[in-house]
């Protein structure tokens, strides 16, 4: 390409031991960025020589990791407030990073979304201000990602290595074991807990995310969303046949409990399982029962209530098998009168928000029951009337709901949903037809899709099948037009989250032949000292990955000195800058000013770089 730089070394481009090895300053710098890496990555955590004499010749040669009570006593209080406790919980939890927040939106919408994104693990982890992109949440955004890095930062700018992950790891469970004893019945610390253990954990049997949430849900059998998170990690395990007992015994237990706040988000939850596994429904005890497809029945229960058990086990030892329970036939009138005791489920919902002028309608809410009545209801008519009939449920719902709120984005997530599922041929007729349904067309997803992006651009569930869907098409110009539409919006309409779809973005020209300017523009573009954006340090590195694979040295030392001026508190800038191969785009003695700048940063630095002559 005519704007690679070719005057750049190519022996000084390529990272490697032999730069930890090699005379000069350049050596000095790499080994001091490497020592510096690995002493952050160790020392990220205050010493106590008094309770771990171990640390204690630490604490000698490193003083500043002593806290002493007299550094903070003046700013102590008590906090009588069980609701302020929990939210210095979820502060402590921000600051460090985790990618699950314990707050209630966010562990209700994983558990809503992870039976049709079981990939993904929450809409909260799509922070890029901090533990992983969304790049690592979709296997398509992974493949535009191929040719670029996937830079992950852990707060406090520790290396990502093994140790320190596995470092990181065990502070965060010890930290949800204090809090949980603390707090043994609050919900969402139980499932951010047990969300973060299947995170970390690495792929056993039996899964300790499942023994953790065994163990949670004895201590709270009554909690339909443990049940529901145990539910779902069974069927990610591929334990279909656990997965509808315990969704069984949740829905058994929702109906002999009343007035039970979570019930329509297992019945969702249930439906939309049994809707993605319609290609191996179980055996049936009843031939009448095989005909009618486990969705519609658990839909049909919601209507008329008074669940019981969709399934039940045939057969002793090795023979027994799961086999689905006899149901009343499914008639015509049957249908008429379910459709109508739905809409007026959902409509008593609706009514219920609209009477109620103290609800919070904010994005820290929860969702409200009518997410899930929509869904379920929407679901109904899929798989009753068909396609066309379920959007207008959806689209009337939406027409009720204010934009910007978590009930909205969360039934726009459904309506999306629906129509990526019917974008394939459905596997059975829809029931009381002889056709089998037909997919969704394209312009009706990608209209909907791009609705969505205008009012949620950084959603990473919405760009992802926006992503998907494109693919399908071959139409790659009109991805780049949406992009280019959706970064110039005005800084306010983005609400400063838009590091998110200016990464998409910037990936999705990275396929692409010859889009070098493209790409470079758009870095500049978002990076630019007006844009909000311009102190995402997971732009700033990616930007400086790019130029040095590009060789360009002119370029990416001049990008080098924006970023530490832009954030000169980001230590990674700064031993990104010193370290291979980067640092081949500076000369000796600008490696050395920018190490002495560094220092009069006050940045917090562990080792001393020898840069006496030798």
């Amino acid at each position: 390409d005519h704007d690679v730089d070719l005057d750049m070394p190519p022996a000084l481009y390529e990272p490697g031991d032999e730069a930890l090895h090699a005379a000069g300053v350049r050596g000095d710098a790499a080994r001091w960025a490497a020592e510096e890496a690995r002493m952050t990555g160790e020392t990220w955590v205050p010493a106590r020589p008094v309770a771990d004499p171990t640390t204690a010749e630490q604490a000698l040669q490193d003083p500043e990791r002593v806290v002493l009570f007299q550094d903070f006593k003046d700013v102590l209080l008590k906090l009588s407030d069980e609701e302020s406790r929990v939210a210095l919980v979820q502060a402590f939890l921000d600051f460090f990073g985790l990618p699950v927040r314990c707050v209630a939106d966010t562990s209700v919408l994983a558990l809503a979304l992870m039976e049709r994104y079981p990939s993904c693990h929450t809409l909260a982890r799509c922070r890029m201000g901090g533990v992983e992109t969304i790049f690592t949440l979709d296997d398509s955004l992974q493949a535009l990602a191929r040719n670029m890095h996937t830079l992950m930062t852990i707060p406090g700018d520790t290396p990502d290595t093994p140790a320190v992950k596995a470092g990181h790891a065990s502070f965060v469970k010890r930290a949800f074991g204090l809090l949980l004893s603390a707090y043994p019945t609050h919900t969402e610390l139980a499932l951010a807990s047990v969300d973060y253990e299947a995170y970390v954990s690495a792929p056993a049997e039996p899964s300790p995310a499942l023994v953790l949430s065994k163990t949670l849900l004895q201590n709270d059998r009554g909690n339909l969303l443990l049940w529901c998170q145990y539910a779902m990690l069974e069927r990610q395990a591929g334990k279909i046949v656990e997965a509808r007992k315990i969704y069984d015994s949740a829905l058994a237990l929702a109906a002999a409990t009343p007035n039970t706040q979570h019930d329509l988000l297992v019945y969702y939850a249930y439906v939309a399982m049994e809707m993605a596994e319609t290609g191996s429904p179980a055996p049936s005890a009843d031939p009448g029962a095989a005909s009618v497809p486990a969705a519609l029945r658990l839909l049909l229960a919601l209507a008329e209530g008074g669940f019981s058990p969709l399934y039940t086990m045939r057969g002793k030892g090795k023979s027994r098998e799961q086999v689905a329970t006899s149901c009343p036939p499914v008639t015509p009138i049957r249908l008429v009168k379910a459709r109508k005791l739905l809409e007026n489920k959902l409509l008593a919902e609706l009514a219920i928000t609209a009477a109620d002028t103290y609800v919070d309608q904010s994005r820290a809410a929860p969702p409200s029951r009518i997410v899930f009545m929509a869904a379920c209801q929407a679901s109904f008519e899929y798989l009753t009337q068909g396609l066309a009939r379920a959007c207008q449920v959806y689209d009337e719902t939406l027409k009720r709901l204010t934009p910007g709120t978590l009930d909205h984005e969360l039934v726009t997530h459904m309506y999306v949903d629906l129509l990526s599922y019917a974008s394939s041929p459905s596997p059975r007729p829809a029931v009381g037809t002889r056709t089998r349904q037909s997919s969704a067309p394209p312009y009706v997803l990608r209209d909907v899709l791009y609705k969505a992006l205008r009012q949620y651009p950084d959603n990473t569930l919405f760009l992802s099948a926006f992503i998907k869907s494109e693919a399908h098409s071959h139409v790659s110009d009109r991805v780049r037009r949406f992009f280019d539409e959706i970064t110039t919006l005005p800084n306010d309409a983005l609400d400063g989250r838009a590091p998110t779809v200016w990464l998409v973005g910037i990936l999705s020209e990275a396929t692409r032949a010859s889009a070098s300017h493209r790409i470079t523009a758009m870095f500049e573009r978002a990076l630019a000292a007006e844009n909000p954006v311009s102190t995402s340090l997971v732009l700033w590195k990616q930007y400086l990955e790019y130029l040095c694979a590009r060789r360009q040295p002119g370029a990416l030392k001049d990008a080098v000195y924006r970023a530490v001026r832009r954030m000169p508190w980001a230590k990674a800038l700064w031993t990104m800058a010193l370290s291979p191969p980067i640092a081949a785009a500076f000369s000796e003695q600008e490696l050395k000013d920018l190490y002495t700048l560094a220092q009069d940063k006050e940045v917090r630095l562990h080792v001393v770089m020898d840069m006496s002559p030798p």
